[in-house]
């Protein structure tokens, strides 16, 4: 091999190295922003009126019907 090609091996080696240590501190600086590649977990949504997570307010059977319900402003 000629000492040309032997010395474009090693820079080329040596770039890699620089860059794959490049690449390890901007990931660990990302996990550590809580960017570390995971999809985010939706948030558990649950009822306003009971808290439960089977149903929403709307459909909950614990809320209060008819006279019992606060009024309403409507606009």
């Amino acid at each position: 091999m000629s000492e040309t090609i032997q010395q474009a091996d090693e820079l080329r080696g040596k770039a890699l190295a620089l860059l794959l240590n490049e690449r390890s501190a901007i990931d660990e600086r990302l996990r550590l922003l809580g960017y570390d590649g995971t999809a985010p977990q939706p948030r558990q949504r649950v009822c306003t009126v009971c808290g439960d997570s089977a149903h929403n307010a709307r459909t909950c059977p614990n809320k209060k019907t008819g006279a019992e319900a606060p009024a309403t402003q409507s606009v």
